[in-house]
């Protein structure tokens, strides 16, 4: 078994009663949802939590927001001082041989001896074995007490702080498989906010699936695995219309439809805010005026983690949390003014390029957005092994096609039932989900065994 003494942040510790103890069962839930089957208990208090687990989770630890750091401990029951101090010495015998340390006490309840006579004499006692340095220890060994109780335990471990994640509400995070909407995605975690992505499909694999990828990885290695969906909208509505307007005003207007149909998206999944990847002077959207305008067509809060990173310390960051090599580093589709964009648009003059498009691409993108399974979600590309089940695929167009697969157009999938065997089992899968389960649910209705892969 292994056993923990977990931190929580200055953050939480300051909050008021009622507030720090939301934060520390949220924070505790969090820990509990991560470390999964292989949790053995878990005990939170007013200033810490104890995690006792079948497996060493350092790693689990080390990337769950909230916690200011955690060590791994051995509890034992001492009856008087020259009982704890013998326990204490045998635990740390082996661990100071040869280097600097120094002796750390706290304690609670009531004893005829104080944490400083406890770090005194434990000091005295293995300084024939280290060498005593108070001031820049390469090991220190950590003592708490309460009651009769004696929590021995190593250096403390840093956690990555913030607040616990779902502790400050829900928000959507846009994502681009860029390396810029990622890190706002992370920087929104630590800041104690639960997530949903929502990710506007302009038509191409490779971005797709850097997004995917993302995804997964944030969810399993900073979030919560069980929280958190990932939501794809088709974009091509728009880019059969966005020829009808001004070449400089185009990537604005892919903006505004960003913005309007994320906002719309919110007010319907009832969430206040979503974030974007947005820093200052980037690109063309992203100087001040463009992004001052922008703001205009959402009343949803409009949240921006990297807005004043420069570049290089966003890739850096990426670097240290893990994802800098799953992001999409190929050619960039969201530019499509191409030279002489627009950095100085109006509310007026944006307004005026969108009255040009055909009615109805706003809804059409909207109805559009399904959500799909980041863990289990797959693209064309990719072979599956159902074993006794046949595989649909159904093409959004025919430029798609998956191999060994029964491959239909989603515009043709009622003409299946004149070819399809009844007594066989089929499994229905497709680009994003969406057109799968209207297929699926067709093909139900009609008295096939069938799944959605």
């Amino acid at each position: 078994m292994y056993s923990y003494i977990i931190n929580f942040t200055g953050e939480i510790g300051v909050k008021g009663t009622t507030t720090r103890w939301n934060y520390i069962k949220k924070l505790a839930n969090n820990i509990e949802s991560r470390v999964g089957e292989n949790i053995i208990s878990i005990e939170y208090k007013f200033d810490k939590i104890f995690l006792y687990a079948e497996k060493n989770v350092d790693n689990i630890l080390s990337t769950t927001f909230g916690i200011s750091k955690f060590s791994s401990f051995e509890k034992k029951t001492f009856t008087n001082f020259d009982d704890l101090i013998n326990k204490s010495y045998d635990f740390f015998e082996s661990k100071i041989k040869g280097i600097d340390f120094r002796v750390k006490c706290k304690r609670k309840g009531s004893h005829n001896f104080s944490s400083v006579d406890i770090e005194k004499k434990l000091g005295e006692n293995l300084s024939g074995l280290g060498n005593v340095n108070l001031k820049n220890p390469g090991y220190i060994a950590n003592l708490e007490i309460q009651g009769n109780d004696l929590y021995l335990f190593d250096n403390f471990q840093l956690g990555p702080g913030g607040y616990p994640v779902g502790g400050a509400g829900k928000v959507v995070v846009l994502m681009s498989g860029g390396v810029d909407s990622v890190v706002a995605a992370w920087k929104a975690y630590k800041m104690g906010l639960d997530v949903d992505f929502l990710y506007f499909s302009l038509g191409e694999n490779d971005v797709y699936d850097s997004v995917v990828e993302l995804v997964n990885f944030m969810k399993y290695n900073w979030g919560v695995p069980n929280r958190g969906n990932l939501f794809v909208g088709d974009f091509s509505f728009l880019l059969e219309e966005i020829v009808k307007i001004k070449k400089s005003y185009r990537n604005l207007v892919l903006k505004y439809f960003f913005y309007t149909i994320t906002n719309r998206f919110c007010s319907y999944k009832k969430i206040k805010g979503f974030v974007t990847g947005e820093a200052i002077s980037q690109v063309s959207t992203q100087v001040l005026e463009n992004l001052s305008a922008l703001d205009t067509f959402t009343n949803n809060l409009v949240l921006r983690p990297v807005i004043c990173m420069p570049k290089s310390e966003i890739i850096t960051l990426a670097k240290q949390i893990g994802v800098f090599d799953l992001i999409y580093q190929g050619k960039e589709h969201c530019s499509v003014s191409g030279k002489g964009a627009e950095t100085k648009g109006t509310v007026f003059k944006i307004q005026n390029q969108i009255d040009l498009l055909g009615e109805g691409v706003s809804q059409k993108i909207f109805e559009s957005i399904s959500k799909v399974n980041p863990k289990n979600n797959f693209m064309h590309t990719q072979k599956f092994d159902y074993k006794d089940r046949y595989i649909i695929y159904v093409q959004k167009d025919r430029n798609e096609s998956m191999e060994s697969a029964i491959n239909v157009p989603f515009e043709k999938y009622k003409t299946i039932l004149g070819y399809l065997d009844d007594s066989k089992k089929y499994v229905v899968t497709c680009r994003y989900g969406k057109l799968s389960n209207v297929v699926c649910d067709f093909l139900w209705n009609n008295g096939f065994d069938v799944v959605v892969g």
